[in-house]
């Protein structure tokens, strides 16, 4: 699982596999890497995985991998089949009002448990 967030102009990508590994990805090239390496991380990121698995009907096939556009968030999945993706608008996400809304809190959840750990690296 793959998630693609618009900061102001820049990009966070967060990547997430069903095995509880993680990293996060900025575009001005920061990031974290090593998220099986903290139980709450891998846990966050199993979740993450599993919570997209029911929406995979709402992705279309992506044959290409697009920066999102401002106040945008880009979801992809890969499974057996190819790569999956859907854009939304990061506002209704937030707000709920989208149905893959819970992906969205998913993936703030890994984030988040990768930022209570960063302080002890």
């Amino acid at each position: 699982m793959d998630i693609d967030l618009d900061l102001e102009g820049r990009t966070a990508t967060l990547v997430s596999f069903s095995s509880g590994d993680a990293s996060l990805y900025l575009s001005n090239g920061g990031g974290m890497i090593g998220g099986i390496g903290h139980a709450n991380v891998a846990a966050a990121s199993r979740d993450f995985v599993a919570a997209a698995r029911p929406h995979l009907n709402a992705m279309a096939p992506a044959r290409s991998h697009p920066r999102p556009g401002r106040g945008q968030t880009i979801f992809y999945l890969l499974t057996t089949a190819g790569v999956h993706g859907a854009a939304r608008s990061t506002a209704a996400l937030a707000a709920q009002t989208d149905a893959l809304s819970p992906l969205l809190l998913a993936g703030e959840r890994v984030i988040t448990e990768f930022r209570l750990v960063e302080p002890r690296r």
